[in-house]
């Protein structure tokens, strides 16, 4: 491949640059940081401090009243939601746990009742068990005058039955 005079000029070009003196260095900035002015961090504005009822009352009753009347609303639908969870219940003889799980000094919920129920039911009747216990002591020491009826003396019995049956057909003795 034969080379043809651009080619020739392109080695020619690159030696002309290198031998160009570079350019003179420019001097570096000298920044003087101690004459810069100084950035005070400033804390971000103290929140407002919480507004008092007798605030609220004065400035936005309204809003005040608003609050009420949604607070006792929602009061009132989680108390009636109470009741009627402990009236779904239809626990039968425990009244006493039931009127004070429902207006007592410490109402409760119908979940707290439900155990209630369970452990005084637990107590009744192991007071049950127990006085039955005591009752049986005195037919536990009677030991019993009627003849015994095991099955050997049952079969032998109605063996004679059967026999004093067929005789009696038979004209034989009764």
């Amino acid at each position: 491949m034969a080379l043809t005079t651009a080619d020739a000029r392109v080695p020619q070009q690159i030696l002309a640059m290198a031998k160009k003196p570079a350019p003179p260095a420019v001097p570096s900035a000298q920044v003087d940081f101690s004459k810069a002015p100084q950035l005070s961090v400033v804390p971000p504005p103290a929140a407002p401090a919480p507004l008092s009822r007798a605030e609220i009352e004065l400035r936005a009753p309204e809003i005040l009243n608003a609050a009420k009347a949604e607070g006792h609303a929602a009061g009132v639908a989680a108390e009636r939601a109470r009741l009627k969870a402990i009236d779904e219940l239809a626990v039968r003889g425990a009244d006493d746990l039931v009127m004070a799980a429902k207006y007592g000094e410490q109402p409760s919920d119908a979940s707290a009742l439900a155990v209630a129920v369970l452990k005084a039911g637990k107590v009744a009747g192991a007071e049950l068990l127990a006085a039955r216990r005591v009752e049986s002591r005195v037919i536990a020491e009677v030991t019993p005058d009627v003849p015994d009826k095991t099955a050997a003396t049952q079969e032998a019995a109605l063996i004679n039955l059967m026999v004093q049956g067929g005789n009696s057909r038979r004209g034989g003795k009764r």
